[in-house]
């Protein structure tokens, strides 16, 4: 008998071996926007779009380059753990699309990584963000 999710899951694993991450980079914003434009103008809090920042750590494949690039936490033994990588994004609140969005090792501050998103946002934006946010401004 066939066990499917394991075959979905071995197919999906082999497309993302192949997905470009430059691919990635300039999809989601293109995505972000195609869903945008189909937004009327009165779902728009105050005329301004509202973007949605949230960070969370993420354990990535046991591989050599990823430990280079994300290495595991310093308490675990070598050879014991996964890389970890750290993701900021900023989303739509009306689409829930991803405007933008980083990775970086998890040693990176989530206030760090989102001053690098900055560019995305137009000067009307809006961010809304939790309280780790509520002492910080933009430059």
């Amino acid at each position: 008998m066939l066990n499917v999710p394991r075959l979905i899951r071995g197919l999906e694993s082999k497309a993302r071996k192949r997905l470009p991450e430059r691919l990635l980079q300039r999809l989601v914003p293109e995505s972000a926007e195609q869903l945008e434009q189909q937004v009327r103008p009165e779902q728009q809090w105050c005329g301004r779009w509202v973007r949605v920042g949230d960070g969370t750590t993420v354990l990535m494949n046991d591989s050599e380059a990823n430990q280079r690039d994300y290495p595991q936490h310093g308490n675990q033994a070598q050879g014991c753990g996964f890389p970890i990588a750290r993701l900021v994004v900023f989303f739509s609140l009306l689409t829930g699309a991803v405007v933008a969005a980083c990775i970086a090792d998890w040693t990176t501050s989530e206030i760090v990584m989102s001053r690098w998103l900055y560019e995305d946002l137009e000067p009307e934006d809006v961010l809304l963000a939790d309280q780790a946010y509520g002492r910080w401004t933009w430059p």
